[in-house]
């Protein structure tokens, strides 16, 4: 199944501040998400470790069943 999974991803910062921590989320083929939150709530952050731009510090991200 297509689909875009993120297992206990976390990303820190090399000054120490988390920017993601634990994050679980399954996104399947022709659903619509939106992530909001707050400056700094990590929404970047989330998207570049899903899109492989950057690596989690801890956890894993998939996307059809291929490790990011």
């Amino acid at each position: 199944m297509n689909r875009i999974i993120l297992e206990n991803a976390s990303f820190q910062y090399s000054s120490g501040t988390w920017a993601v921590e634990n994050l679980n989320l399954t996104i399947d083929q022709g659903e619509a998400v939106a992530i909001v939150g707050q400056n700094g709530a990590g929404k970047t952050t989330t998207m570049r470790m899903m899109l492989g731009l950057i690596k989690p510090t801890s956890g894993e991200c998939y996307i059809q069943g291929n490790k990011v």
